[in-house]
């Protein structure tokens, strides 16, 4: 799996999410650097973990799908005269 990059402006958006939480919720004061620090951290240990998830999710969906659309074809098979 590639390494998930945000861009700038996300990450800057991110960062100041956390450290509204932390703030609000925590009332625990970080800085930017310590914010990022965190970012880092929390992508790195529970981002493919999430990713992961993810896949699996869609995985299931588009087998149901799947089975859907087998079962509408097996509604569409003729029989075959004898």
């Amino acid at each position: 799996m590639s390494i998930i990059e945000f861009s700038r402006q996300e990450k800057t958006d991110l960062v100041s999410r956390i450290r509204k939480h932390l703030s609000e919720e925590l009332d625990c004061e970080i800085s930017g650097l310590q914010g990022e620090m965190l970012l880092d951290f929390l992508s790195a240990e529970l981002g493919p973990r999430f990713y992961n998830r993810g896949l699996n999710d869609a995985l299931t969906a588009v087998t149901r799908r799947m089975e859907d659309a087998a079962s509408d074809i097996d509604i569409l098979e003729k029989t075959i005269p004898k």
